[in-house]
């Protein structure tokens, strides 16, 4: 899908009130992204993120397997540099998602036609 980012602004001469909101009487500047629908380009995306989710799962039955099976001193010690290359997978994998988020519009609900 062909991304685009969507600018206006709205001009305000004598302020505005509602409820307990007030803005002042300024030009306020919007910002938003929208797209060109691509089917192809939106499946492939969607078949990245489920991609993306299951090897989050994996990686975080691996910790939980590393937190259960470490029980002595020396195991824990030795699954510690293990952890820390799952946690740092994770965090990476954890980014890839909320970055396909930011790009694709993937949930359906929240896409206007």
């Amino acid at each position: 899908a062909q991304q685009f980012k969507f600018c206006f602004f709205l001009d305000f001469p004598e302020g505005a009130v509602r409820n307990d909101v007030e803005l002042p009487a300024e030009r306020i500047y919007f910002i938003t992204s929208c797209w060109i629908e691509n089917e192809r380009v939106l499946e492939q995306a969607k078949e990245r993120r489920i991609e993306i989710e299951k090897s989050l799962d994996n990686v975080e039955e691996e910790l939980r397997q590393l937190a259960t099976e470490s029980s002595g001193f020396l195991q824990k010690a030795l699954g510690l540099r293990q952890s820390a290359v799952l946690v740092e997978k994770r965090l990476k994998l954890m980014a890839q998602l909320e970055d396909m988020e930011q790009r694709y519009p993937l949930q359906q609900e929240k896409v206007l036609q």
